[in-house]
């Protein structure tokens, strides 16, 4: 597969690391000093992700995304159903309580943790991966593709949480509107991957 062909499949996967709630809640509940710990954490997560995947030659890649697209389907009827009514008042996640007091250290680590336990984002730094793998172009090529999906996944976690305006409409966006967002993304990539494997 050429470099070109290889970018081209990896940025809709880096679209939909980008559009990624979770990371961002983090960010905008925390203080401003110990963000920086955790957008650290997560993108030296997601590149440790998709090089260890990367290096995986699967012989069935094909079968691979056909069953990392199904995943995504079914984690698009999942979030569909969590969104909530425009009427309904915003709640926070539970787990964003008490991260404004967070240490250094342990933002660093929950930085990590998220990439892994964020289901979405792992499907899709995996699946990045595999066709990094699958491409077998080389170790300068395979840098430069891996640098073109973390500069297209990371800007909506390492920006600074100011640069999002009011902070609390943020938030209340967020935890109204996102998971319908989320759907409707996680289905149009579960499709592409789907398609790509046939």
């Amino acid at each position: 597969m050429a470099f070109g062909e290889v970018v081209g499949e990896l940025l809709p996967l880096a679209v939909g690391v980008a559009v990624s709630p979770v990371p961002v809640h983090a960010v905008l509940a925390m203080a401003p000093e110990r963000a920086g710990g955790f957008r650290i954490g997560w993108v030296v997560g997601s590149l440790a992700v998709l090089s260890v995947c990367a290096t995986v030659r699967v012989p069935a890649v094909s079968w691979v995304k056909i069953v990392l697209g199904v995943v995504l389907l079914v984690l698009s009827a999942l979030q569909w159903r969590r969104h909530q009514a425009v009427d309904d008042p915003p709640v926070l996640p539970k787990w964003t309580r008490g991260l404004d007091a967070v240490g250094a250290v342990k933002a660093t680590a929950l930085g990590v943790a998220l990439v892994v336990l964020t289901p979405k984002n792992l499907v899709l730094l995996v699946a990045g991966g595999l066709v990094l793998g699958a491409a077998d172009l080389g170790f300068v090529q395979d840098a430069v593709a891996v640098l073109v999906f973390v500069v297209v996944a990371a800007p909506t976690v390492v920006i600074p949480a100011d640069r999002y305006g009011d902070v609390e409409r943020t938030r209340a966006w967020l935890v109204r509107d996102h998971a319908s967002i989320t759907a409707v993304l996680l289905l149009v990539l579960g499709v592409v991957l789907i398609g790509r494997g046939f």
